[in-house]
């Protein structure tokens, strides 16, 4: 995670769901929906409005997986 990232976070009031997608994604980024979802056993909305709350604010991006086209990936964005 790079510096300006871990800024903007302290600034962000995180809900629980949203700090632990985050730290997920710092240990094993990037993930599909479907890894993040079972990594966090928390619920589809939940876990999707997190990623959506976390992609607003530059902290995370979804994009195409280069394996399989019909999947997206989460990560952290490229710096």
């Amino acid at each position: 995670m790079s510096e300006q990232l871990h800024t903007t976070l302290t600034s962000l009031d995180l809900s629980p769901i949203e700090e632990l997608v985050l730290r997920i994604l710092e240990d094993e980024a990037p993930l599909t929906r479907a890894e993040l979802l079972d990594e966090t056993r928390a619920s589809e909305r939940s876990v999707d409005r997190a990623v959506t709350r976390l992609e607003e604010h530059g902290c995370v991006e979804r994009r195409r997986d280069p394996f399989d086209l019909r999947s997206t990936v989460i990560d952290y964005p490229d710096e």
